[in-house]
Parts: C-alpha cells; structure tokens; sequence
C-alpha cells in the first residue's frame, strides 16, 4: 500500500511535466531553421548613381520694369494732342504729345524775314567795304546783326521744337497724367512709359551669403502666380553697403521678359545656387539615421546589411549631398531598413 503511495505521485508529476512540454509547440511540424529563415527581414535597395547636385539658397524679390521714364515737356503750353493712351506700345524717339506754340511760330516768321533784312544789309555793307566805300565799324555792325538774327531763329526754332514730346524709351504706356486741351507745366509728367522686355528683380540678401553672390552669376527664378514655369536670370548689380535694419544687400536680377508673363509689382522666388557639382552621390535625407552626432544608412553586401556612418554636405529641399561614407555604385536599403541591424541578413525583393 505503501509503495504505490509513492509511485502514483511520480506518475502524475510526469504527465504534469509531458503535457506543459506538448503545449509548447505550435504543433506546425516546422524546424527551428524554418522559423529562423521566415523572420529574415524583407528590404528593397537602389543602386546609387552619381548626379548633380546644387546648393541653393532662396530669397524673395520684387519685379521692377528694366527702364521707365515719365515723360513731361521742357517748356509749359496747352496740349493740342496726343497720341498714345494708356497700354499703348512707343518706341524711342516718338512723338507722343504736342504742345500749342502760336506764338513762337508768329515770333520765328518775324525774326526770320529780319534775318533775310539783315543778310542783304550785311552783304551790301560788305562789299561796299570791299570797294572802300564805307567804314570798318559799318561793316562789322551789319554782321553782326546778321549773326544775332540767325542765332535768334535758331533759339525759336529749337523752342518750337519743344512743343513735340517725344519718348526718351522704347516700351508701353503705363500711365496717362493729362489729356488734351488741359495745360502742361515745364517738367509736369504727360505719360508714364515702361519697359518690360526685359525685367529686372530686386531683392535683399542675408550678408551671411555676401561670399556667394557674384556679378553675372545665373539664378533660377518662380513665381507663384505662375506654378510650373521657371525663369532664368542674371545678378546685374550687388550693392557695395548692407542695409543697417535688415542687415541684407540688394541684388538685381535681370530676365528675359519676351511673353510678357512677368509683371512689375509681383513677388518673386530668387534660388540662387552656392555651387554646383556634377558628380556628386546624393540621397533622400528620409533614407539617414540621424543621432545628432553620428549619420548613417544601410548598404547591401551579399545578402547582408552593413551600417555605414556618412557624412553630410549641402541640402536642397529633401536631397542630402554625401560627403563621405557612400560611392556610386553601392546598393542603398531604401525600404526596411527601420527593422534591420548591422550585420543582418537580409532578403531583397523588387
């Protein structure tokens, strides 16, 4: 009786031990090498090529017509006519207005027969001093009354000339201050002309980039009103002072402005490049892990992830410049990369 006391205990504790052991398993049938194998992580790589890559800053301008003028008359006088309007094309050297100049005209016929009374009176005095038949003090009278006439239709003609306002530019009429009939004041402007051809941008830049703008240096410029098309354009001027308030220096830019897109008065993006390198190896910054002090991604070697800590260049937009740590033509795990350590084996997939 006391013997199978003791055996019936053990015997439990053994079936105890038999079913725990049983529940264990998945009861899949699979080996431990299947389990291994099916928790490879699964990763997609690109190869990386060399590319260009610029370094770019940006700022943002205001569009400005490349010449304008307002145009006024050099002597005042009622405006008999006009022959532009606001929107209207002229080109340099036009006449665009005229000014009422009776006077003058009646002032230059009267000087102009006294110019014709003095010429036979300085010839006749002329020949008769010649012939020794007058004074030396009449002769020279009578040339320069001659003289004084001719310089006095000259002034009148070069007035009447006044009375026609031509444009000192090529370009569109922007703005018509007068109209006819009303009178214009020596230097009050009759029309506002610009051109827009060509346009030029001006825009203030932080003095941190002093060392990077230079004359004749190309920009690429956009505009928001006009998504999708971009402009390319010269640095005309770079201002030789800095603004004291904003501490920037002004910059112009001028652009070809042949289908009139651009406007005087709008907003532009300037993106002016710091430099430009044609073979450099860039990635998207999303691919990098980033501890502060220490960058790196994954690169495929056989079948195994390798961490590689890089070093970090210039940025435009989401693209990172690699300085250092990455070649062309090395294999970047660009999706799973999250859930893989250095030295993992890895299972690619297209």
């Amino acid at each position: 009786m006391n013997k199978f006391k003791i055996i019936f205990p053990s015997a439990l504790l053994l079936l105890i031990a038999a079913m725990i052991l049983h529940g264990c398993g998945d009861g899949s049938g699979e080996t431990t090498d299947q389990k291994i194998e099916k928790k490879i992580p699964i990763v997609k790589v690109k190869q990386i090529e060399s590319s260009v890559f610029s370094d770019n800053f940006k700022v943002v301008g205001l569009i400005k017509p490349f010449t304008s003028a307002k145009v006024s008359s050099e002597e005042g006088g009622v405006i008999t006519y006009l022959t532009k309007d606001k929107g209207s094309y002229v080109r340099k050297g036009e006449v665009i207005a005229r000014l009422k100049k009776d006077v003058e005209m009646a002032s230059l016929e009267q000087t102009e027969a006294q110019v014709e009374l003095a010429r036979m009176n300085y010839e006749k005095q002329k020949q008769l001093y010649e012939d020794n038949a007058t004074t030396e003090i009449q002769y020279l009278t009578a040339k320069w009354q001659y003289e004084a006439a001719v310089r006095g239709a000259d002034i009148l003609r070069t007035r009447l000339k006044t009375g026609f306002v031509r444009s000192p530019i090529s370009g569109v009429v922007e703005d018509k201050f007068m109209n006819k009939g009303e009178m214009s004041a020596p230097g009050s402007p009759i029309f506002s002309i610009i051109d827009v051809s060509t346009v030029k941008i001006s825009a203030g830049v932080p003095e941190m980039y002093i060392t990077k703008v230079k004359m004749g240096q190309s920009v690429n410029i956009t505009v928001d009103v006009l998504p999708g098309v971009n402009f390319e354009g010269k640095i005309s001027y770079v201002a030789p002072s800095l603004s004291g308030v904003s501490r920037t220096f002004e910059v112009e830019i001028l652009i070809n402005n042949r289908e009139k897109l651009l406007k005087p008065g709008m907003n532009a993006n300037v993106q002016i490049s710091e430099y430009t390198r044609t073979d450099a190896v860039v990635i998207n910054q999303d691919l990098i892990v980033d501890y502060g002090d220490e960058q790196y991604l994954f690169v495929l070697d056989g079948d195994i992830a390798r961490k590689r800590v890089i070093k970090l260049g210039g940025r435009n937009e989401n693209m990172v410049l690699i300085e250092s740590g990455l070649n062309p033509g090395e294999k970047v795990i660009y999706e799973g990369f999250q859930s893989v350590k250095d030295g993992d084996k890895v299972q690619v997939v297209q």
